[in-house]
């Protein structure tokens, strides 16, 4: 048995209820897994999500709140029910939801890194060397980039191994990034946020080195979005 907070929704224009029913969702935790259950009248439907960590559930369910709040529900108490049967997963849905959760958390925390990246006085959308020749104050290109690199970090909850396989594909050899290097490695904005992307779905762990085309221009379209 598991404790559901449950929010209900009695005015809703979009739906045709009957006298005395309502639109209604719980959402309930069990370690590292979200449930939903959510309907109106007799009709339900249950929804099961499988988290990569108990704070990435946490995470989730405060989102979801969030946004029934957003659409009106109102808070009506807790409710003590079973826990759903969990079906077993399949790889490919697992690796489905992991890629679900990583957009998700990615899309949370990109307005914040834009916000805090301008207050530094910096275009997110330019390279380090290119914003070390526009930025007031004069800082070396390797400088933006190690403060790009911390501020990715704290947002998003990944670590750069600052290691590459990059200087010597032919034989995999993981080597450091070198510091006086580091700004021609990361290159910009978008490329540090295209790792910490891949990280965020379980990707490229013990180097930054990120294998995935088209990212880059996804990320820039939505720094384009924010930014206006």
């Amino acid at each position: 048995m598991i404790s559901w907070q449950r929010f209900v929704l009695v005015d809703d224009d979009d739906l045709d209820l009957g006298d005395g029913d309502e639109r209604f969702e719980e959402v309930a935790l069990q370690a590292a897994t979200l449930f939903v259950r959510s309907g109106h009248g007799a009709r339900e439907r249950i929804e099961i999500k499988e988290l990569s960590s108990e704070e990435a559930a946490r995470r989730a369910l405060a989102r979801r709140i969030e946004g029934l709040k957003k659409k009106g529900y109102d808070e009506d108490g807790l409710v003590v029910r079973p826990a759903p049967k969990k079906p077993e997963l399949t790889r490919a849905q697992l690796t489905q939801l992991r890629w679900q959760e990583a957009r998700e958390a990615f899309e949370a925390g990109l307005p914040r890194f834009v916000r805090e990246w301008q207050s530094l006085g910096f275009d997110p959308k330019l390279g380090f060397e290119e914003q070390a020749g526009r930025s007031p104050v004069r800082l070396h290109p390797n400088e933006i980039a190690e403060q790009c690199l911390a501020l990715v970090e704290g947002i998003f909850g990944v670590g750069f191994t600052r290691r590459t396989v990059e200087y010597d594909p032919e034989h995999g050899w993981k080597q450091s990034v070198p510091a006086r290097l580091v700004a021609s490695f990361y290159r910009s904005p978008v490329d540090v946020l295209v790792i910490a992307r891949c990280k965020l779905r379980g990707e490229c762990g013990s180097t930054d080195d990120a294998d995935a085309p088209g990212l880059d221009d996804e990320i820039r379209k939505a720094l384009r979005s924010i930014t206006g």
